[in-house]
This record gives C-alpha cells, structure tokens and sequence, in this order.
C-alpha cells in the first residue's frame, strides 16, 4: 500500500529536486556572491551582477527601498531591466500562489474521493452493496 503511494510521488520529487539544484547552479540572486551592497546618495544599494541584462544597481531613485532585486520582465517582444521586491519575479510568485490553490483544491477533492467520512465518498459508494445496483 505505502509502495504504491511512493510511486506517485517519487517522479514528482525527483523532478522538484531537479529545478532545486538547476536553480541553485545559476546563483544569480545569491546576495552573498552576486550582489555587493553599497551606498549611493546616502541611500543603502546593490550592486547588480553585470553580463545578465540588469540595472546598474538597486534600488533605483524612483524604486521603494525594499526593492533590492536586479531583474528583468518581458515587455513587447524584449526584455526590460527593472528592480523587483522578491528574488524571484513577482509574476512568479504569483504563478506559484495560483499553482498552490490549484493544488490544494485537487488534493481536497482527491481525499474526498478516498476518504470515508467525506459526503461524496458516501454519495458514491451509498448502494454498492445493494443487490440491484448495476454500478452504472
């Protein structure tokens, strides 16, 4: 039983553990390696990792002071140098926000599937012991 389980879930951690260690390879937002702090106008900045298509440094002067980040966003065909809050792009964060609920709506429904005490696990299963239900 617990073998059958791990067989679903062994591709999907092989393949988790795959774009962990692509990701972590790249280092390209590793603050300790890429990004040299400075201060510029009196004002705390980075010094963003050159060759990558970035800003010179981040916080820009019309940027919040959270806006740390070097990163680039896809903008009419090409590729815009811009400063982002979090270390990876926002788009992502909110593409792995959607991805989560969507998730977590299919676990819940797959446990409902399976579970006894769930309504539609009885709806499904209310007549299967009844001589004249045809499973239909």
């Amino acid at each position: 039983m617990i073998v059958r389980h791990l067989f679903y879930i062994f591709p999907i951690c092989l393949i988790l553990a795959f774009f962990i260690d692509y990701t972590n390879g790249q280092a390209l937002n590793d603050p300790i390696t890429q990004y040299i702090e400075g201060r510029l106008g009196n004002r705390r900045i980075f010094w963003c990792p050159s060759g990558y298509g970035y800003l010179a440094y981040c916080p820009q002067p019309t940027d919040w002071d959270n806006y740390n980040w070097c990163c680039t966003w896809p903008y009419m065909g090409s590729w815009k140098p811009s400063c982002c809050p979090f270390a990876i792009p926002t788009g992502a964060v909110v593409a792995i926000i959607i991805a989560a609920i969507v998730l977590l709506a299919v676990l819940i429904g797959m446990s409902c599937w399976c579970c006894y005490f769930c309504p539609l696990y009885k709806q499904l299963y209310e007549y299967e012991d009844d001589p004249s239900y045809d499973g239909r």
